[in-house]
């Protein structure tokens, strides 16, 4: 993992984040831990999504992001 920012609404409840990764091979690793199994299954996280997303580098590069 090279970032993570957590993210919060404590109006809805609602808790989340994002996560850039050195790349998708360590992104799918990270998803196939007992930590990660664990979480999904913790009866008292409901509603817990995961979901990858690819760069846009072109994008990413004239903003200069961190690619």
């Amino acid at each position: 993992m090279v970032r993570r920012v957590w993210l919060a609404d404590s109006d809805t409840g609602t808790y989340g984040g994002v996560y850039v990764w050195r790349d998708q091979q360590a992104m799918e690793e990270r998803t196939q831990t007992e930590l990660f199994e664990s979480v999904e299954k913790h009866p008292a996280l409901t509603g817990i999504t995961s979901t990858g997303f690819g760069v846009l580098e072109a994008p990413t590069k004239i903003a200069r992001g961190w690619i």
